[in-house]
């Protein structure tokens, strides 16, 4: 799957994937990457940010990293 097939992902966050990787964290990542909440969680329910832990974990930390964004919304059920 191309990062173009990701739900939610806008040209700007995959243009900064493809320019800055690779990624050694998912704080680095999302330190850089700098996507919006429904972007990192798009990414990791189809396994795209996997080699930083469980999707369990990466929702945790996505959360808890992007939470004060008053301007976003995502559910995770």
């Amino acid at each position: 799957m191309g990062l173009d097939q990701v739900k939610d992902l806008t040209r700007r966050t995959i243009e900064r994937i493809v320019q800055l990787a690779p990624f050694h964290s998912l704080d680095e990542f999302l330190s850089r990457v700098d996507p919006r909440l429904q972007e990192a969680v798009s990414l990791a329910r189809i396994g795209g940010l996997e080699g930083f832990g469980t999707i369990p974990s990466i929702f945790a930390a996505t959360g808890k990293r992007l939470a004060g964004r008053a301007d976003e919304f995502v559910w995770l059920g």
